[in-house]
């Protein structure tokens, strides 16, 4: 039991990991396909589904496989985006004259 408060970061980290490296990969593989990732079956009954539901052409469902693509990049580098919306709002601030730290 000594062991488990030093174990604790570490699983956290490859839990984390393990959501990266996962999600992005998925997302990659949407990206990268012909056909937005319906050649995978099991996404492909995922995203029909949801598209009946929706009454959605053809068209429409490989809008929805890439809007997964996009949610799966987005859970996979949300970190990543969080640090650049910070710069981003940092930039805009500096602009108006304003310094980051200063409540808006």
């Amino acid at each position: 039991m000594r062991g488990l408060p030093r174990a604790i970061p570490f699983l956290i980290g490859i839990i984390a990991l393990d959501f990266t490296l996962v999600f992005g990969l998925e997302a990659w593989r949407i990206f990268l396909s012909p056909i937005a990732g319906l050649d995978l079956p099991s996404f492909a009954s995922m995203v029909y589904a949801l598209g009946k539901l929706a009454s959605l052409t053809p068209s429409g469902l490989v809008r929805l496989a890439s809007l997964f693509g996009i949610v799966y990049l987005t859970i996979a580098y949300r970190n990543r985006l969080e640090q650049f919306f910070q710069r981003l709002h940092e930039r805009h601030l500096r602009k108006k004259g304003k310094r980051p730290d200063e409540p808006t």
